[in-house]
């Protein structure tokens, strides 16, 4: 089944700034779980939203800044990721140069920035914590200096994003953060 802008539309609420989801099609819409029909005011939409339309399930996700602060460009970080978060099969009516884009940064790229960075500015204790492998022993932890930072940044969802791709018996570990 495709999605067309016949079934929901997605768009800026100016006036309560924010985006917000109008249900169109007469079979409704699911968002995080909970069934919206056609007629209802339309629905406040935050970042990692789920949504569900027919047999079509993604999420909705806001743009997020450079996890280190500074602009995203090729020539900051050369081994930044930029990925479209929509699915490709939704059709908004919007203007395709409006997708959102989300800035990827591979595990060990951080890991070696906030090593450099903080290894001599924070304790001891919290470097060999998040920073190093010593803490971490185990199978999951093998080969993964930033085990400990991956933890972390899992404890906090609602500011980090954690993409994982396998590519074979290889696991590749990306990180964005939102914004």
């Amino acid at each position: 089944m495709n999605i067309s802008r016949r079934h929901a539309r997605i768009f800026y609420d100016f006036q309560r700034r924010r985006f917000a989801l109008e249900v169109l099609g007469r079979n409704g819409c699911y968002v995080e779980g909970v069934l919206h029909v056609p007629g209802h005011p339309p629905i406040k939409l935050d970042s990692q939203d789920r949504l569900e339309i027919g047999d079509k399930e993604f999420y909705f996700l806001l743009p997020v800044r450079s996890i280190l602060g500074g602009p995203i460009g090729p020539r900051n970080h050369g081994n930044v990721y930029q990925t479209v978060m929509y699915g490709s099969d939704v059709d908004t009516g919007e203007n395709k140069q409006a997708d959102v884009r989300t800035y990827w940064m591979p595990m060990e790229k951080l890991h070696s920035e906030l090593v450099e960075q903080f290894s001599y500015v924070w304790h001891h204790s919290r470097v060999r914590k998040y920073l190093t492998p010593e803490d971490h022993s185990g199978q999951e932890s093998q080969g993964k200096p930033w085990f400990g930072l991956l933890a972390l940044l899992k404890k906090y969802p609602e500011h980090f994003v954690i993409n994982t791709r396998s590519k074979g018996r290889v696991v590749l570990e990306f990180v964005s953060l939102i914004s």
